[in-house]
């Protein structure tokens, strides 16, 4: 596969998360963060910060107000979280060359972790991706090396990019692993993060960080790296590792319910083995 393939595959699989405004057709979204796509029926990865940014309270707030003994518990769905509808958007061609359309899927299901800055969200089917969403495959852990040549792609700065340069489409941006953490000796299991030589800034959070080479995700970028003053560094940032949120069962349970539903109490408590 060559460089120009890979790109364009990861730019069609990376999708804005929006929020959308129907009445206003100047401006019919506005970026919240970047996500994408890794499978077919429209499971799509993101940043548990991302998602937290459309609720009343972030999710983290959220368990903090759960009673210590209840945390325990396997929890189902609240009744009580407010929050503004995610859509996410994909980028697919216009009707002529060198056009560009906007498609807009209301997000139906969020699942996010709390012991990693992670997430899942998934839209229904599409009339307009009759063959399902586009998506990008997983790099195998043992493959990835610190000092490899890395990019990530997504909606850097969100609305203002579009503001300034009047483009819509994501993009990319270039650097290399600087340290695998805590080691890069260590197994998968033990994984923390991925520091970056790479450079992030707001509506990047969830976007995929994957190999030049393969064009396979590793990563979920998390952000830029803060300084004791709280001054964001220029040229640094961090990634979570992306396999946490990829656990087969969760993805199964996501794919499971009814569209428009959550899974059912059972459903549940077969993919995380509490018995029925």
């Amino acid at each position: 596969m060559g460089a120009n393939e890979i790109f364009a595959r990861v730019r069609n699989a990376t999708v804005g998360l929006v929020l959308f405004h129907p009445n206003n057709k100047q401006n019919p979204y506005t970026i919240v963060g970047s996500g994408f796509c890794v499978d077919s029926t429209g499971i799509i990865v993101t940043c548990q910060h991302v998602v937290s940014a459309f609720m009343e309270k972030p999710i983290p707030n959220q368990m903090a107000e759960i009673d210590p003994q209840n945390r325990k518990r396997t929890l189902t769905h609240t009744n009580d979280v407010k929050l503004q509808i995610p859509h996410v958007v994909f980028l697919i061609p216009g009707d002529l060359p060198h056009q560009i359309k906007a498609l807009l899927c209301r997000v139906d299901q969020v699942f996010a972790r709390t012991d990693y800055d992670l997430a899942l969200v998934r839209t229904p089917p599409h009339t307009a991706m009759p063959n399902g969403y586009p998506t990008l495959d997983i790099e195998s852990y043992e493959d990835i090396s610190e000092g490899d040549e890395i990019a990530t792609c997504g909606y850097p700065l969100g609305n203002f990019l579009f503001e300034q340069m009047g483009t819509i489409t994501s993009s990319f941006t270039r650097g290399s692993i600087s340290s695998i953490v805590p080691s890069a000796s260590l197994p998968k299991e033990l994984l923390k993060l991925f520091q970056l030589n790479l450079t992030a800034t707001y509506g990047n959070s969830g976007g995929p960080v994957f190999s030049v080479r393969t064009g396979k995700v590793f990563g979920v970028l998390q952000g830029g790296i803060v300084d004791q003053k709280g001054n964001i560094l220029q040229g640094m940032s961090k990634a979570e590792p992306v396999y946490p949120i990829l656990n087969p069962n969760d993805l199964a349970l996501m794919k499971s319910a009814p569209y428009g539903q959550p899974p059912s109490d059972d459903a549940i408590k077969k993919a995380w083995g509490v018995p029925t």
